[in-house]
């Protein structure tokens, strides 16, 4: 059979028992988690210029000099499960 030949979608199709790694999900960051997202997010030039950088600088403030902390919110989900 070559591979330009139509099969039918059914006999390709591989199935399979699908967990999720983690079944948290952050529901809610402090200023500070927040600002590390902002800072280490990947960026085009453009954005890192005027969105991470200045991000960074406000993070490291924040973090370092003033010392400032917190605690975020995670939300657990119930495993997905995929069936085919």
């Amino acid at each position: 059979m070559s591979p330009n030949e139509a099969v039918s979608a059914r006999s390709d199709t591989l199935v399979r028992r699908v967990d999720l790694r983690n079944s948290y999900r952050v529901a809610d960051l402090p200023l500070v988690g927040r600002l590390c997202r902002a800072a280490y997010t990947p960026r085009r030039r453009v954005a890192k210029r005027f969105v991470g950088k200045p991000a960074k600088t406000m993070f490291r403030l924040a973090h370092r000099t003033l010392g400032i902390g917190g605690k975020g919110t995670m939300r657990a989900y119930p495993v997905f499960t995929y069936t085919h």
